[in-house]
């Protein structure tokens, strides 16, 4: 059967809304309603006067397993006679694609907008494996090579800059790095009680130094689980100038060292005559994120891999290590004393992988 999920959405603000009343102010307030196959839901958030630029800030969440369309009404209060209509707008799951990444929203009210920030989140915000880093990470920038060119004559002067949790750092400027810049430069960061969430990741993005204004070079989002994933190894690591478009150019090299606590409990090694799950991890390219501990405990006694019916496999996962692209589930068994590896590609339904009979091939999940 299909998971249960909580659907976060969160009624942002507005801008340039419609004047409800003869001041030319209007009272705005926003009617929810969500169809999921089980019931709907009615939310209403609270009322801010004398404004066409209102800030609400407000989340609502349905657990459900299914959605079936969001609406959305933008209302002006009046005390003395009905209230009025502004605007509304409506998304459908059809029409719809959520992750664990919030995705904003933007409707049209009259000449302005509102705007909606949507996600979805564990059930009652647990994850049932997953617990949250506290510790070190120590985070060497070594360099980069193949970067954007946005100078034409002179080389280009790149530096990094890092932020995480409201913290920032950044390295020195590489004077006429050009496109293959070094650094050799060593962070550190303190993580206390952090998760998956996406303002708890580390971004950083690197900028060709200029006299006015420096310019955009790439970046990269990097959750801990994924770092965590990957400690002490020294991996290239896409720099993108579109994380939607999955437009990137060049590669930063960095070392990763964790010492503290959370993510998923460590797997202990298969007796080498067992049969079983080695490891599995979710992701593409070098982006991939270590989820055993999730596959494991899904093997059956018939010697099959199931991954229930789901919307988005890295919301299991608790971490997605690139919300724009499609993932892949890479496996590796030990079937009958050898090991094998099996490769399923991303998708909506539920997924039986034969651990105990791979058949050698690429893309055998049903």
């Amino acid at each position: 059967s299909r998971a249960t999920m909580a659907l976060r959405i969160r009624v942002a603000d507005a801008d340039d809304i419609p004047a409800g009343d003869e001041n030319g102010w209007s009272d705005p307030y926003v009617k929810v309603t969500v169809v999921t196959e089980e019931k709907s839901y009615l939310f209403k958030t609270s009322t801010k006067k004398k404004t066409l630029t209102p800030v609400w800030d407000e989340e609502f969440r349905v657990d459900t397993k299914a959605w079936k369309s969001i609406e959305f009404v933008l209302m002006d209060y009046d005390v003395m006679s009905k209230d009025d209509f502004l605007g509304s707008g409506r998304i459908e799951v059809s029409k719809t694609e959520l992750t664990r990444w919030p995705t904003n929203f933007n409707f049209k009210m009259g000449d302005g907008k509102l705007r909606v920030i949507m996600s979805f989140a564990p059930p009652n915000g647990k994850d049932p494996y997953f617990t949250k880093f506290n510790g070190t990470l120590t985070m060497k920038i070594v360099e980069a090579e193949g970067l954007l060119d946005t100078n034409i004559v002179a080389k280009q002067n790149p530096y990094v800059y890092m932020t995480f949790c409201g913290t920032t750092k950044r390295t020195a400027v590489h004077k006429k790095g050009g496109i293959n810049p070094s650094w050799n430069e060593t962070v550190q960061w303190d993580i206390k009680d952090c998760g998956n969430e996406p303002d708890e990741h580390i971004v950083l993005k690197v900028y060709d130094k200029e006299m006015i204004k420096d310019d955009f070079l790439g970046e990269t989002h990097l959750p801990l689980s994924l770092l965590t994933s990957h400690q002490n190894k020294r991996i290239w690591w896409r720099l993108f100038q579109d994380r939607k478009r999955n437009f990137y150019k060049g590669e930063i090299l960095l070392d990763i060292e964790w010492n503290g606590t959370g993510g998923y409990p460590k797997t202990k090694p298969l007796p080498r005559a067992a049969d079983g799950v080695i490891s599995a991890f979710v992701g593409g390219y070098e982006r991939m994120l270590d989820v055993t501990m999730l596959c494991r405990p899904n093997v059956l006694k018939g010697g099959k891999l199931v991954i229930p019916e789901h919307s988005d496999w890295p919301f299991m996962f608790a971490c997605d290590p690139h919300p724009f692209l499609k993932k892949k589930l890479e496996v590796h068994c030990i079937v009958k004393g050898k090991e094998k590896t099996l490769t399923v590609e991303e998708e909506d339904k539920a997924i039986s992988i034969p651990v105990g009979d791979y058949g050698g091939g690429e893309n055998d999940g049903k």
